[in-house]
């Protein structure tokens, strides 16, 4: 199931930041990479030949935006950073809806299994 980042016109902070974090051609190019697997700063880093600090930097943007996750795991010299994209898709709303209600997604996760049919309707 894609898991979707949505910013919308209603709430400007969000979609400042959002918009802001993918305004840089060097966190696009971090995306990128992200987008074929998880990565470590200093594969980011090698990889786009710059440094870690600014590979930090950029991801920290990053994160804070909900574009990307980091997460700690041991390496061959103590822990590493590994890096990974947190949602497939974006969608940004540019309409306020003119006063009614936010539309809202939902999202369901099915296991796998031997289905051969399916109903989907609009929660109540």
């Amino acid at each position: 199931m894609d898991k979707i980042l949505s910013f919308n016109i209603s709430d400007d902070k969000k979609l400042n930041f959002g918009v802001m974090a993918l305004s840089s051609s060097l966190r696009t190019d971090i995306l990128k990479i992200l987008s074929v697997q998880s990565r470590s700063v200093n594969e980011i880093a090698f990889q786009l030949n710059i440094s870690k600090s600014t590979v930090s930097v950029n991801l920290k943007i990053l994160e804070e935006a909900g574009l990307v996750m980091s997460e700690y795991q041991a390496g061959r010299h103590g822990s590493m950073k590994l890096c990974s994209i947190v949602n497939e898709r974006l969608t940004v709303n540019l309409m306020n809806n003119r006063g009614q209600a936010d539309t809202q997604l939902y999202t369901v996760e099915l296991p796998i299994g031997g289905y051969t049919d399916f109903y989907i309707s609009s929660p109540p």
